[in-house]
């Protein structure tokens, strides 16, 4: 990852991404797609106003937005925020341009690793849920709890980010591999149209450079916390400590997270979006790619759970704002504390 000069990668027509900084107008990461329509070096990027009619609420006066594109297998983003004279207007709009924008490298058929779910049409017509276990612009790994044979084409449809909706993509079954009651099937893409191929490459792009983000400054903690004030004080706590910290104020955005890039350690308050922490817990040690996750409850109320499955599965709890940054440093694990 590193810094680089706008108009080396800007061109017109790009697709990009703006996304939400900050919690001044809706919520952190809300983001919607735009296309590049021009701009004046050292002034301002003009892009379009987004055709969802209800993401043109997030077009604010000083809102901070981060702005991400893909460029010849460079991943592009960079801060910006809304000149005032344009948030009248419904067909374009412009944001500050920015001094340097920071790039990462995709290589060639680089792969992530993820959990997601997916849906896979057979050749009879035969519909199954699969699992997505890693994807490339090339093709992904699926696992099935049923045979799968080599050589056949598949339909998946999954989907990858908030907005990335892969439906009916071609896959062709090159390999296969049976660990017990698990099908692993190794499928190659066939015939992926340019804007599927972006989608994929931006995903890749995004989150690896996420992941060089948190090697650099890990241990990582997810916090799964509905009120912002609480969110502000566990922030502010880690963050000072040298911790990577990342927040979700519901369920939804909280798997995204965990999916996208399993933490170090992560957070649970006792109850969010109607569902007790002890459903949560069992959701994620259900899955196989998130069993040893380490977890500490935070116990708003004081009353600590009277449950002979406390222990087993969480590692810590804390009763007091004050004690969150003591018992997430006492059971980070090994690895963690080493980086």
């Amino acid at each position: 990852m590193g810094e680089d000069h706008l108009e080396k990668h800007i061109e017109v027509s790009q697709p990009a991404i703006v996304e939400m900084q900050g919690e001044v107008f809706g919520r952190p990461g809300d983001r919607f797609r735009t296309n590049i329509r021009g701009w004046s070096t050292g002034e301002y990027v003009l892009l379009d106003w987004p055709d969802d009619p209800a993401k043109s609420v997030l077009i604010r006066r000083h809102a901070q937005y981060l702005v991400r594109f893909l460029a010849d297998g460079v991943a592009c983003g960079f801060l910006a925020s809304i000149s005032e004279s344009e948030v009248t207007r419904r067909s374009h709009f412009r944001v500050t341009w920015p001094e340097q924008v920071e790039t990462v490298r995709l290589r060639r058929h680089e792969r992530m690793n993820l959990t997601t779910p997916c849906r896979a049409i057979f050749p009879d017509g035969d519909e199954v849920e699969c699992e997505l276990n890693d994807i490339s612009v090339g093709g992904c790994r699926l696992s099935f709890d049923r045979p799968v044979e080599e050589g056949i084409e598949l339909r998946l449809s999954f989907s990858l980010e908030q907005g990335l909706l892969m439906a009916g993509i071609r896959a062709l079954v090159r390999s296969v591999c049976v660990k017990g009651e698990i099908t692993l099937a190794g499928c190659e893409f066939a015939g992926l149209d340019d804007r599927r191929r972006y989608d994929i490459e931006f995903y890749l792009a995004a989150a690896q450079g996420h992941s060089r983000k948190q090697e650099r400054n890990a241990p990582h903690i997810l916090i799964c916390e509905h009120e912002l004030e609480h969110l502000a004080v566990f922030r502010e706590q880690f963050e000072q400590s040298g911790l990577n910290v990342a927040t979700a104020t519901n369920l939804i955005d909280a798997f995204y997270l965990l999916r996208l890039s399993p933490p170090d350690v992560l957070v649970l308050p006792m109850q969010i979006d109607g569902v007790s922490w002890l459903e949560i817990c069992h959701i994620i040690r259900q899955n196989r790619n998130l069993s040893e996750l380490v977890m500490v409850l935070w116990v708003s109320n004081g009353k600590i759970p009277d449950d002979a499955s406390l222990s087993q599965l969480v590692q810590g709890w804390f009763v007091r704002l004050d004690q969150a940054l003591q018992t997430v440093q006492e059971v980070l694990p090994e690895t963690a504390r080493e980086t």
